[in-house]
């Protein structure tokens, strides 16, 4: 085991070259769990290959072995190059070989750790199941075609791309709408005439989309809940909104006299103060007139309400600052009394409206939603939502996550995963049904492990790097994973460390010290990190010292609003990029790169 102590390469440039071996053997260390935040082009692929092979070298199995990455192709360069490296050391001098594996471990090697060294490569060859390094969604196929039973799918499945997935969800949302024209008294039917006045077309397919995107994490909440009915009534609920009403008879009521649950309106006093407002400014009259004309007509006041709060409130719903003039200062303290009433009715109106609108948005999703799965049920397909989906339901099962990893061949052990912060919370859950059986295992081992080969987990992100929030990854999930795995490592008896990683190899001092001095403005690195990381500042340790580095800052490229066509217009072709700052960027782009092209300038390294 390495003797080196920092964990933190995040010390203020210098003059001195960084040593970057430091923290990338503290994340390697294949006796203790890892979690490594890694800077842009700090070597984490590097960290990810040099973690394998050390665990490789102190005695761990290939097939024991499951790394998680991000893509295919991440997968496939990780693979090649432990085989490269491992292929390298078996025709290695032995001094050659010692100085790798030096560099690598931070120890003295002998003949022994050499010779060990050598075998590596056989062995990862001949591994019967070979290595997993595989993408979240190829680990979850993998699983439902070995446990076809527990998982309750056909292991003859097939996934379906991405224009199939579409066509069948097309097809389910056509088959909807005509079951709602056949039987227009049903819930569902009610739903729908709710939700189309309210969005066009576009809106309505994009809205379904998303939420069908998002459907692991609606069906686990319907799931929760006990149903769909029973998610409907906890969001009542939620909302303190009736549930057997509608706004018009709400609305009706909130304008009676009576009033909204007994909160009824000070008729007397309202009178009273449109009274002493007539004796003031044309403001004020025109205020009493309003106030007189809602008094007066009740059976008008639901079609002129929002004129009337006009009179108490502002447009985003507060009291108005000035009520009335100085010379109706009377009036004021019953126009207050007012606005806090219609205030409080708004409110309970608007959440009765919320909850409705929920409410048959998610009738109708959870209605095309089953059109779509039995669509796929009868061809027997799959799409990659649905892969986590059913392994994440197959593992919540009493002992299920317990009883797929004793049955995996390989006896996994060890557990990496790449680009954590671009794993959403139901890859998570996946991730986490194993880590928790993994380390559940190794708490009640009746025996203790093997000296070297405890169970461990190796994590490696960066929260500043997360960009697939459209694929709902969440940079507060990675904080939440961090602190949940150590707590359970921890309690298992295990290693827990935590890692920085800064030392940058990509760029010069002078494109790392431009990037952090950007982020250092605390409006410009909002939103980094997340809010249990307070006070945390981007910091990037340039490795190439004393390289040339150059930052140009150009003007920001606005646009232009694009003129409304005539109404009679004809269709003819037109050149509206000047109005695009997209477009416009990417025409300077351009004009920059011929510009080099044509001067042949170059560009020294």
């Amino acid at each position: 085991m390495s003797k080196d102590t920092p964990f933190n390469q995040s010390a203020k440039p210098s003059n001195r070259k960084p040593d970057p071996n430091i923290a990338q053997r503290q994340a390697s260390d294949p006796t203790a769990s890892v979690w490594v935040t890694a800077s842009a082009g700090t070597g984490k692929t590097k960290v990810l290959t040099d973690r394998v092979l050390r665990l490789m070298l102190e005695g761990a199995a290939p097939e024991s072995i499951l790394c998680v990455t991000f893509t295919t192709a991440a997968a496939a360069l990780m693979t090649i190059r432990i085989r490269e490296e491992l292929s390298q050391w078996t025709t290695m001098s032995d001094a050659d070989l010692s100085a790798r594996l030096q560099k690598l471990t931070g120890d003295t090697v002998d003949t022994a750790t050499r010779d060990r060294a050598r075998r590596l490569f056989a062995q990862f060859l001949d591994a019967g199941e070979g290595m997993r390094i595989q993408t979240i969604h190829a680990l979850a196929q993998d699983l439902i075609r070995r446990f076809p039973i527990e998982s309750g799918i056909p292991p003859y499945f097939s996934i379906m791309d991405d224009q199939t997935a579409a066509d069948l969800l097309r097809d389910a949302r056509a088959e909807v709408l005509r079951d709602v024209q056949k039987y227009p008294k049903t819930a569902l039917a009610k739903a729908v005439r709710m939700v189309t006045p309210e969005v066009g077309e576009d809106d309505f397919v994009n809205l379904i989309g998303e939420l069908t995107y998002r459907r692991g994490e609606l069906l686990s909440i319907i799931e929760e809940k006990g149903g769909l009915e029973a998610t409907i009534e906890a969001i009542y609920d939620f909302l303190d909104a009736p549930q057997d009403t509608d706004s018009e008879r709400l609305n009706r009521l909130f304008n009676s006299d009576g009033g909204l649950d007994g909160d009824a309106p000070d008729i007397d006093a309202l009178s009273g103060a449109a009274d002493v407002l007539l004796g003031g400014s044309a403001a004020d009259i025109e205020k009493a007139k309003m106030i007189k004309m809602w008094l007066l007509h009740p059976e008008q006041r639901a079609d002129i309400f929002w004129d009337y709060a006009a009179v108490f409130l502002t447009a985003d719903g507060s009291t108005r600052k000035t009520l009335a003039t100085k010379k109706c200062e009377a009036a004021v303290a019953v126009m207050e009394q007012e606005a806090e009433r219609l205030k409080r009715g708004i409110e309970y109106i608007t959440g009765m409206n919320v909850a409705r609108g929920t409410e048959s948005i998610l009738r109708l999703t959870a209605a095309i939603l089953e059109a779509y799965s039995e669509r796929k049920r009868t061809l027997n397909l799959l799409d990659f939502d649905d892969l986590i989906h059913s392994v994440n339901v197959m593992m919540r099962e009493d002992g299920m996550a317990d009883w797929v990893l004793h049955k995996l061949p390989g006896d996994v052990r060890h557990i990496l995963v790449d680009e954590a912060q671009d794993t959403n919370p139901d890859q998570w859950a996946l991730v986490g049904s194993f880590v928790q059986a993994l380390f559940k295992q190794a708490a009640t081992a009746s025996t203790p492990a093997k000296p070297g080969l405890a169970p461990t987990l190796f994590v490696v992100g960066d929260e500043k790097q997360s960009i697939f929030s459209f694929q709902r990854a969440d940079p507060r999930e990675f904080a939440r994973r961090k602190k949940a795995f150590a707590d359970m490592i921890k309690a298992a008896g295990g290693t827990w460390r935590e890692v920085q990683m800064d030392i940058a190899f990509r760029s010069s001092p002078a494109i790392t010290r431009a990037v952090d001095a950007v982020f250092a403005n605390p409006a410009a690195s909002d939103g980094l990190f997340s809010r249990d990381a307070e006070g945390r500042q981007v910091h990037h340790d340039a490795f190439r010292r004393g390289q040339a580095g150059l930052v140009e800052i150009h003007p920001v490229v606005t646009g232009e609003p694009t003129p409304e066509p005539a109404p009679w217009a004809l269709p003819l072709p037109s050149d509206e990029t000047g109005t695009d700052p997209g477009a416009v960027l990417a025409d300077k782009i351009a004009d920059q790169i011929k510009t080099w092209l044509d001067t042949k300038e170059k560009l020294p390294s």
